[in-house]
């Protein structure tokens, strides 16, 4: 198995860190949502509604997960919320490292940036069809709330998992 590093994300990976989004949305959520809706959203022609998302305070420095060859394989992308808590924003893993650690790793790393700056918690968020929230809940995060994700007119069931730090 190869290994991976996970170190904290710099502006130049934008566009690598938004490629990666588009390809693990698309393969995650395909039972979800049409095709032409995802290319809709990843366009700018649709918009994203979430009412949990009014809460983060200050985005942070999240954290970027490579391959031995430096090929960025997972993200995380991490909040302060009004309420004293943190959240993770963004979680992503390219497919072919599902189950390899990656995730659990940038969970980790995240978390710890979280605690670093006071969090007392960490809230995710995600929907509530997809195979992420096993994921979640492997980790040991329980849920607290459901919610409603939408893009255009498109409304998805969606599902808040909360660990304590």
């Amino acid at each position: 198995m190869q290994s991976f590093t996970v170190r904290p994300s710099i502006p130049a990976l934008r566009a690598a860190r938004t490629a990666l989004i588009q390809r693990t949305w698309r393969q995650a959520y395909a039972h979800l949502f049409p095709a032409s809706l995802m290319d809709d959203l990843f366009g700018g022609r649709v918009e994203q509604v979430s009412a949990w998302s009014d809460a983060r305070r200050e985005l942070l420095t999240g954290r970027s997960a490579f391959d031995s060859a430096e090929t960025l394989i997972g993200m995380v992308g991490l909040a302060l919320l009004d309420t004293g808590g943190g959240e993770v924003v963004a979680l992503y893993v390219e497919p072919a490292w599902h189950g390899r650690g990656v995730g659990r790793a940038l969970w980790q790393a995240g978390a710890a940036v979280l605690r670093e700056h006071g969090a007392a918690w960490v809230d995710v968020w995600t929907l509530a069809r997809a195979d992420a929230v096993g994921f979640y809940e492997k980790l040991g995060c329980v849920r607290f709330a459901d919610d409603v994700y939408r893009i255009g007119d498109h409304h998805e069931p969606a599902v808040g998992l909360r660990m304590p730090l």
